[in-house]
């Protein structure tokens, strides 16, 4: 109950963050009395224990080391993509943990079963919505990925789960997880709410390229240099929030046109990159704030700034600019709708060909070892299966007994690529993508149609080509 006075609703708890209110309501923590009881009981096994229990080795960090696909491990083959997707589960079987502890009193894990399973969701389905303090759909799907892969990772290494906490073993029985390892019981999980949208699925509202434009002149008529300079960075740079913060002066490429994000850990998921044809007032910026300061070119030039502040230099803009604000990360979106729409009318015009297009790829993937690796090539071969029919399946390729390597990219390789396919590869690599396909979520209605209509027009033109 909240404190009489307090502005807080019944069931908010306030944060040490800087940022205000934590709202905790939908899962019903109603003090601060409470939070004491779980970590009492299971800190130790949320902190230190499930990390380990789901012990899994993300695909990106298995083809760094040059390891198989699908080593051996906690999990087997139950593969994680990335890093973040690993913390994320670990972080919503916590939060699952958590509310059983604090609502249910369970004093093991064992004691988590369906029913309980079923009411935890059911207060999070009941939340999800578009305000600023409910659950969107895409969260509350991931909470039903984590929690499963949790039941995986517990239900495969049994052993393992069992650790003393206060005296008493919290997770010496684990038969519940095995009978929560059931993808029709995952599909009812997920069907208490409808799917989600692709409009649902973004991150934000996203800002359309005029909107940035704007942004960007606020920030040169109110504010410093050094704003400037992080202004610039966000709209012109593809830098997320804590990859601005890493920034500095040496950052700045201006004999190449390039912003250069290769330090150590200064990207997401450590995979840096190189911005191609970056707008010049960046760099004009860069050597004005190095003129007027001083600044050595290796020191960080935010290194007074968190998410927060950033987040407040944006949001400034915004005022200024009389913009609805939608986040630091949305700037992006706008960054893809500019960039594709410059690109798209030069390939058209034919000022922008494939070979230029490969060039620049190139040139991207070619600054870290990691975003161009040796990969083992894989053939396709056919075998007759129990019921007289034909099916392919994939093996090594090898000659000599040896298993045949080469670089995941080449000039040859790109060649034989669609124009619009080395298009959306480019814009990958300009956002710190592996994938293409996660651009997909970054480009506004406008912008998706733009493509489509362009993606089309191309093939048409090479079909009368070739009458």
């Amino acid at each position: 109950m909240a404190r009489k006075g307090s502005k807080h609703k019944k069931g908010q708890i306030k944060s040490k963050k800087k940022d205000g209110v934590h709202r905790m309501n939908q899962l019903k923590f109603a003090s601060r009395a409470q939070e004491k009881v779980y970590e009492k009981l299971a800190m130790e096994f949320l902190q230190d224990h499930l990390p380990k229990i789901m012990d899994i080795v993300p695909a990106e960090v298995r083809e760094e080391r040059g390891e198989e696909p699908n080593p051996p491990g906690k999990l087997y083959k139950k593969v994680i993509q990335t890093i973040d997707t690993k913390e994320t589960y670990v972080k919503r079987a916590k939060t699952f943990i958590k509310w059983h502890v604090i609502n249910k009193g369970v004093a093991r894990l064992g004691q988590i079963n369906r029913e309980t399973t079923d009411e935890f969701f059911e207060n999070i389905a009941r939340n999800v919505g578009t305000a600023q303090d409910e659950y969107s759909k895409k969260t509350y799907d991931s909470y039903v990925d984590g929690t499963y892969k949790m039941f995986q990772a517990l239900a495969a290494a049994p052993d393992d789960a069992k650790t003393k906490l206060d005296g008493r073993i919290f997770a010496d029985s684990v038969e519940s997880s095995r009978q929560m390892l059931d993808r029709d019981y995952k599909q009812e999980l997920r069907d208490k709410i409808g799917e989600y949208s692709k409009e649902e699925y973004k991150r934000g509202s996203g800002y359309e390229s005029r909107q940035a434009s704007t942004i960007m002149r606020q920030a040169e008529k109110y504010l410093s240099t050094q704003d400037q300079l992080l202004v610039a960075t966000l709209v012109y740079g593809t830098a997320r929030n804590d990859e601005a913060q890493q920034f500095t002066l040496d950052c700045y490429n201006r004999e190449r046109g390039s912003i250069d994000m290769l330090k150590n850990g200064m990207t997401k998921q450590n995979r840096g990159r190189i911005v191609l044809d970056v707008h010049p007032k960046v760099f004009e910026l860069a050597e004005k704030l190095q003129q007027e300061t001083g600044m050595a070119p290796d020191a960080k030039i935010f290194a007074g700034y968190d998410d927060n502040k950033v987040r407040d230099v944006v949001k400034t803009c915004c005022h200024y600019g009389k913009i609805k604000y939608s986040g630091v990360h949305d700037l992006r979106k706008a960054y893809v709708e500019k960039t594709e729409r410059e690109l798209i009318s030069n390939i058209k015009k034919g000022d922008v060909t494939k070979e230029d297009l490969i060039q620049k790829i190139m040139e991207q993937v070619s600054i870290k070892e990691s975003l161009n690796p040796m990969i083992k090539l894989k053939e396709r071969r056919y075998r007759t299966n129990k019921d007289g029919k034909k099916e392919s399946y994939t093996v090594y390729k090898k000659v000599n007994g040896e298993i045949v390597e080469e670089r995941k990219f080449s000039v040859e390789k790109l060649e034989k690529m669609n124009i619009e396919d080395l298009l959306d590869l480019h814009m990958a690599e300009q956002l710190g993508h592996s994938d293409p396909e996660t651009t997909y979520e970054y480009r506004l209605e406008k912008a998706s149609e733009r493509r489509k209509a362009f993606r089309k027009e191309m093939r048409n033109k090479r079909k009368n080509e070739k009458h």
